[in-house]
């Protein structure tokens, strides 16, 4: 049986303080993971990608069509298609 927790509101914001806790949690968990994904997409344009004929997805943004390409890399990536 769980442990019954007495919902408490000490902030005043009518929203219990296990759940103002588990949100500002949450808040930070979000914010590092996105940090972490934006230094990582920074690494991945920068690493020569094989779909790509080993040149870097930067390279590729320099034209629409090379942009395009890249969008449908990072699509085929997102599907789990690892080329």
């Amino acid at each position: 049986m769980f442990p019954v927790c007495r919902q408490v509101d000490v902030l005043g914001t009518g929203v219990p303080l296990e759940f103002t806790v588990a949100r500002a949690n949450l808040s930070t968990l979000r914010t590092a993971c996105l940090k972490k994904l934006q230094l990582s997409a920074r690494a991945w344009l920068k690493e020569p990608a094989k779909a790509l004929g080993g040149q870097t997805p930067l390279a590729y943004l320099g034209t629409e069509v090379g942009a395009a390409e890249v969008h449908r890399l990072i699509a085929r990536l997102g599907l789990g298609i690892y080329p």
